[in-house]
């Protein structure tokens, strides 16, 4: 009878001692699982994070773009666009022509010969062309087209340039819409020469 009691305890020793193993292995496996679906989370939180700021930035920038819709032919000119273009070839005629050559506004005098309005229709014309051949915006050469028709080439090339500026700030565009800008100043002879630089 002795026997088989302590034959039990051996057994029942042995039991104990497995299930304590057993347990232990287990909880070790379900720390470890823990730790796994912590670290998925944790991953997941992160590319999610990721995600929503990857999606606002690209929101933000839809929204910018969105802005800057494209001007065409069919965008025309305001009283204010008007007034905002002579703006910018009066402050282009300024930094680009008197004050390098230390001219004061009041010494100035706009072109008024036919040969340099001709210059300026020339340089739209290549601008145009060079846009319709799919240059560049900013790839136009001016010193390229032929001044010699104009005995002002500087000043006019600063008119011009004052009104690609202009054009350029309005965001995208298409040639309709250059035409409409360089229509609001023609007939250059007349319109251009109305700017008052003093006026700045």
């Amino acid at each position: 009878m002795k026997s088989k009691k302590r034959i039990l305890s051996i057994i029942f020793v042995f039991v104990m001692a497995f299930a304590m193993a057993a347990t232990a292995c287990g909880k070790k496996e379900e720390t470890a699982e823990k730790e796994e679906t912590k670290q998925e989370e944790t991953s997941d939180t992160d590319e999610a994070g990721v995600d929503d700021k990857n999606d606002a930035e690209a929101a933000d920038n839809e929204d910018e773009s969105s802005d800057k819709v494209m001007k065409t032919g069919e965008d025309t000119l305001t009283e204010e666009d008007i007034q905002s273009l002579k703006d910018s070839i009066r402050d282009t005629v300024i930094s680009e022509y008197l004050e390098p050559n230390n001219i004061s506004v009041e010494d100035f005098a706009w072109p008024n010969e036919d040969g340099d309005w001709g210059y300026l229709r020339q340089l739209y014309r290549e601008y145009d062309l060079a846009l319709a051949l799919g240059y560049d915006k900013d790839e136009f050469d001016i010193s390229e087209v032929d001044s010699s028709p104009s005995s002002n080439p500087e000043v006019i090339k600063a008119v011009f340039n004052g009104i690609i500026n202009w054009i350029k700030n309005q965001g995208d565009f298409d040639l309709g819409y250059m035409k409409n800008v360089f229509s609001a100043v023609y007939p250059c002879k007349e319109v251009i020469p109305t700017i008052d630089l003093a006026a700045k």
